[in-house]
C-alpha cells in the first residue's frame, strides 16, 4: 500500500527546496521525506538540511584508524673515562687567580 505524504501549503515550497539536496534515488522514499518534514515543522529549513546530510553522506561501517607507532629511544651507553693521572680539577684545586 503507497502512502501519501500530506504537507501543509505553506511548507509545500521549502519541502522541495530541501529535497532538491537529496539524491534523485532517495526522493521518492517516504520516511525520509515525513523525517525532513518533521525537522521543517520542528526547525525550520536549516535543520532539516542537516537531516539531509548523514543521509546523503553516511559514516562508513567498515573503517580502520592506524595508530603510527612511537620510534624506539635509543640512548647510547656514556662512557666515562677516569684519568688518574691528570684528574678534573674541582673549585678548591683551582688556584685564585683561576677563580676569577
Amino acid at each position: 500500500m503507497a502512502r501519501k505524504l500530506t504537507v501543509p501549503e505553506k511548507m509545500e515550497m521549502t519541502l522541495n527546496r530541501v529535497l532538491q539536496r537529496v539524491p534523485a534515488g532517495m526522493r521518492s522514499d517516504i520516511e525520509l521525506q515525513e523525517s525532513i518534514l518533521l525537522f521543517l515543522k520542528l526547525g525550520g529549513e536549516r535543520l532539516a538540511r542537516a537531516r539531509i546530510k548523514p543521509v546523503v553522506f553516511p559514516f562508513p561501517v567498515n573503517i580502520s584508524v592506524v595508530k603510527p607507532r612511537p620510534l624506539p629511544i635509543v640512548v647510547e651507553p656514556v662512557k666515562v673515562v677516569v684519568d688518574n693521572k691528570n684528574p678534573i680539577p674541582t673549585e678548591e684545586d683551582k688556584s685564585p687567580e683561576e677563580k676569577d
